[in-house]
């Protein structure tokens, strides 16, 4: 990216080029008349030169003087062919035909200003004159209401060496004063604007460049009680809107999070629902296949045996508890189907019904006793004394004690105790609970 002129740089520019140009103007108008003013200067002198000398009492044709030369021309002197100063005045007042009553002209040499002026004499202002030498006594002459032709002019060189050093000092004064005024405009300028417009929109740079890093807690302070002010305001009010907006994204933002959190739990939990119900499919069809091999195994020694001894009897009875025990079993792992479809569907109901948790206990322990003595388990209940009915489920709530007993002998090692205690525990104001808890040596659930 290429370099870039600053804000300051460029209205400097413009308002320094802007001011150069207009006191170069100025100033231009004032070298320019300034060589008027000198010229009108020089005429003024002249005319009044020509005024005291028309009127004096000095009695000479010619004034030569180093710095002024005057002297009367007539004009049967005058050479028509000469392209002198005397000549073209000639010609000027002979061209206006009267109505022109001076003539002038200025040149420069050797460092010196010349002024050259002419006034036309007439007959009539030639006899008025008091010179010796200029009255032509013997000579007629009309009237001037007749006739006043042109006699003479006078003409009057002046030398001035102050009119050239006075026009350069005051063109050399311009230039000076031209530069001097522009320094100091610029420097003026400079000033004012780094006061009154690069102050205020440097400390809105700082703040924006902050705001810019992340901190919106940055806010302008401007004071000026201008227009930058009301930026400064406004920015300000837009500061606190994006801050408030942050804010609210922010808690959207932690919102969305714990969303997404949920979700993710919530898939989890699906997931291992998922695993959990294949894993139960897949043992379900395992153990239905036992009893049922169970009980059609049991009921083909039925069909094919004779019985003719009172042994074969007893074979009988216990094949058929043996056909019962494993159609109660089976009957079992469906109801355990149809209670998982019915929680699945959301249609699973609860009985509560006053449940006494001694003989619930007592009743399952003599159903697990057996399984835990042929593991070689001590199976030990210890219930509190005077164990107060609860409003439960009772089936539901002996199929999860079974669950948790069926596991701790399962994978309780040998020899080992398990555990069963009720005891009730104060909660919830006036109610009361009761805490049953299975405790055994296994690796835990």
């Amino acid at each position: 990216m290429g370099s870039r002129v600053s804000l300051a740089n460029k209205c400097l520019a413009i308002f320094g080029t802007a001011n150069v140009i207009i006191i170069t103007s100025l100033l231009g108008v004032l070298w320019m008349s300034s060589s008027s003013v000198l010229q009108d200067y020089q005429l003024e002198v002249a005319r009044q030169l020509a005024y005291v000398w028309i009127n004096s009492e000095v009695k000479a044709e010619v004034f030569d003087d180093d710095d002024v030369n005057i002297h009367l021309v007539r004009i049967s002197e005058i050479d028509r062919s000469d392209n002198t100063f005397v000549e073209r005045a000639l010609e000027a007042f002979e061209k206006d035909e009267g109505s022109l009553s001076e003539f002038y002209d200025h040149y420069d040499r050797d460092q010196h200003n010349y002024f050259q002026f002419a006034k036309p004499i007439t007959i009539s202002q030639m006899g008025s004159l008091r010179k010796e030498g200029f009255t032509d006594y013997g000579s007629g002459v009309n009237a001037p209401s007749v006739s006043d032709p042109l006699e003479a002019i006078l003409v009057i060189r002046r030398k001035s060496t102050f009119a050239k050093t006075q026009l350069n000092d005051t063109r050399t004064l311009i230039i000076v004063a031209g530069i001097v005024g522009s320094l100091i405009s610029v420097l003026v300028y400079y000033f004012i604007f780094k006061r009154l417009i690069f102050s205020p929109v440097r400390k809105l740079r700082r703040v924006t460049e902050r705001v810019q890093k992340g901190d919106l807690t940055a806010r302008s302070s401007l004071a000026t009680g201008d227009e930058f002010e009301e930026l400064s305001i406004a920015f300000n009010e837009m500061l606190d809107r994006m801050e408030k907006d942050q804010h609210r994204l922010q808690k959207m933002n932690e919102s969305l999070d714990l969303k997404v959190e949920e979700l993710a739990e919530v898939n989890v939990g699906l997931f291992e629902s998922g695993r959990l119900k294949n894993a139960f499919i897949a043992n379900v069809s395992h153990e239905l296949r036992t009893p049922l091999n169970s009980i059609i195994g049991f009921a083909e020694l039925l069909e094919g045996m004779s019985i003719e001894t009172e042994k074969d009897q007893e074979k009988r009875i216990r094949y058929l508890r043996n056909i019962l025990t494993s159609g109660r079993s089976l009957l079992d792992m469906i109801n355990e189907l149809l209670d998982m479809a019915k929680i699945e569907s959301g249609r699973m109901e609860v009985n509560l019904e006053s449940t006494s948790i001694s003989d619930l206990l007592e009743g399952l322990v003599s159903i697990m006793r057996p399984q835990s003595k042929t593991k070689g388990l001590e199976l030990e209940l210890q219930l509190q004394n005077d164990l107060p009915p609860v409003q439960t489920d009772a089936g539901k709530l002996q199929q999860i004690l079974y669950n948790y007993l069926s596991n701790a002998i399962k994978f309780s090692p040998l020899d080992s105790k398990v555990i069963i205690t009720a005891s009730t525990i104060s909660s919830y104001g006036d109610s009361s609970a009761i805490r049953i808890m299975v405790k055994d040596d296994g690796p835990g659930i």
